[in-house]
């Protein structure tokens, strides 16, 4: 008898015992279709629920490869990691988009600056000017046919030779060409999934060698220290009770440090004596994130900036997908924004202050101490000129936001020398991101906030302060957040060339 017929007559058995049981437990317990799943015994891992419908309808093995792991939880979020790709359960959004690919391109580090300017048409070609790059030929065709932006994400390299092959990365994989490889097969996907974990681990394995060798450095210097309190206090008790310590000491003995350590944070002022200080826990603690995600800080700042990353807005937002901004000067708004967040991140942060650089995609109910949205400003005519800031119209914190607008408003004026735009519109007053009332992806309305349209791209002047300038613009909003925060002191110094 074959082995499907012996499947087929367990069939009825497992049927009965299963309506038994049910009428056993009565109508309390709730009957609930079985979750569908697979085994892949290549690999050893099971793929299955929204992560296996989602592979199945997508490419499967051709474009994720095999399961390198089972579904594990990172940063709060339900992952798997395949081969060639890391899928995200987000189970908030509409069905559509439970499940979301992880940017491996880009979080291994393999973005590259975008063409200067659009190449000439050519239909072989496809230029994307959210990241400035293109997609040609064969590698254009694949894009296209295998799931596009929502697979891929856009390019984030040209076209280059990698290991003796032609590759080219995106946000979401790397497309590797195989002349030598049958039609059809030419195209194939390289491994960052793997090769993100195997990143991973060996990340983790120099942390644990750190933190064993500073174990040891510190139980070596604990022992020591117990050791000469022993000699020292031999020698007191030797010398009588009526006899004197050596400087320093107590005739009781020696005492516990006031003091903590200094700091060993790569971010530490070079003279932390005159450097402003959040507090002690804050000079000792490394605040090098930009993740929400990670441990928590004693101040804490969010700077957006704006449109970068928007294609990836969720369902909510799935209107604002295509809004790119404004451009100037071969600039677009999202890199201009970027570049200036970044720079206001490495500011706040020798104050000890952690720092988030979010894109257009706010976490829920994002919490901090202060949350600036960075943007510019376009016009057809290339007149107009100045900045603005501006707050929620329906705050729930009004008087607060309106402090930060002041303060950054104020010290990015002096700082930039540029004048203030008094057209404020809706689009700031009413941002997304302020409003927690519609939308998940939004601030906490406890958490104060502002939008600074930072002065137009499309004004000569305006533009030379922003482009040729970055560090003077970063300055000022840094100093503006930090005035909030009560943390100003002494005015932060020009970092690095303008």
């Amino acid at each position: 008898m074959g082995r499907n017929s012996l499947r087929i007559l367990k069939w009825p058995v497992a049927l009965v015992l299963v309506t038994a049981l049910l009428f056993s437990l009565g109508s309390a317990l709730p009957v609930n279709a079985a979750e569908p799943s697979r085994d892949f015994q290549e690999t050893g891992h099971t793929v299955s629920g929204d992560f296996l419908t989602f592979f199945d309808g997508h490419g499967g093995l051709g474009i994720f490869g095999y399961p390198l792991t089972d579904e594990i939880v990172e940063d709060g979020r339900t992952v798997q990691y395949f081969q060639r790709a890391r899928m995200e359960l987000w189970p908030e959004n509409p069905l559509p988009y439970r499940v979301q690919l992880g940017l491996l391109g880009v979080q291994l580090g393999k973005a590259e600056p975008g063409l200067e300017s659009q190449p000439a048409g050519d239909s072989d070609t496809r230029y994307f000017p959210e990241t400035g790059h293109t997609v040609k030929s064969t590698f254009k065709d694949f894009w296209e046919h295998n799931g596009g932006l929502d697979i891929f994400g856009y390019p984030i390299t040209e076209q280059q030779e990698e290991n003796g092959l032609v590759v080219q990365y995106f946000q979401r994989a790397r497309f590797e060409l195989h002349p030598d490889s049958p039609n059809g097969s030419q195209i194939q996907l390289g491994s960052l999934g793997e090769e993100y974990l195997a990143l991973k681990a060996q990340s983790s394995k120099k942390t644990e060698d750190s933190s064993s060798t500073t174990n040891a450095e510190q139980e070596a210097t604990t022992s020591s220290q117990v050791q000469d309190n022993k000699q020292q206090n031999d020698s007191h008790q030797n010398g009588g009770a009526g006899q004197e310590s050596s400087a320093g000491e107590s005739a009781a003995g020696p005492q516990p440090a006031d003091t903590a350590p200094e700091s060993d944070s790569p971010n530490a002022p070079a003279n932390a004596s005159l450097a402003p200080q959040p507090n002690d826990t804050a000079s000792k603690t490394a605040t090098t994130t930009s993740s929400p995600s990670a441990s928590s800080s004693p101040v804490r700042v969010g700077v957006q900036a704006g449109h970068w990353k928007s294609a990836e807005l969720p369902a909510e937002l799935a209107g604002l997908r295509t809004s790119t901004g404004t451009s100037g000067g071969g600039v677009s708004e999202s890199e201009l924004t970027l570049d200036i967040a970044k720079r206001v991140a490495s500011l706040l942060q020798t104050y000890g202050i952690q720092v988030d650089v979010l894109p257009a995609t706010v976490p829920p109910a994002y919490q901090a101490d202060a949350f600036v949205s960075l943007h510019a400003d376009g016009d057809a005519s290339g007149k107009r000129s100045g900045f603005k800031v501006a707050r929620a119209s329906r705050s729930a914190i009004p008087g607060t936001d309106d402090a930060l607008v002041t303060d950054i408003s104020e010290e990015y004026q002096a700082a930039t020398n540029l004048p203030v735009d008094p057209n404020v519109t809706r689009n700031m007053t009413a941002y997304y991101a302020f409003n927690n009332r519609s939308f998940q992806h939004a601030i906490a309305k406890t958490t104060p906030a502002a939008i600074l349209e930072m002065g137009f791209l499309t004004n000569a002047s305006d533009r030379t302060t922003l482009l040729d300038h970055p560090d003077t613009v970063a300055k000022g909003i840094a100093q503006g957040i930090l005035r909030f925060l009560g943390k100003l002191g002494e005015s932060i110094g020009n970092s690095g060339s303008n």
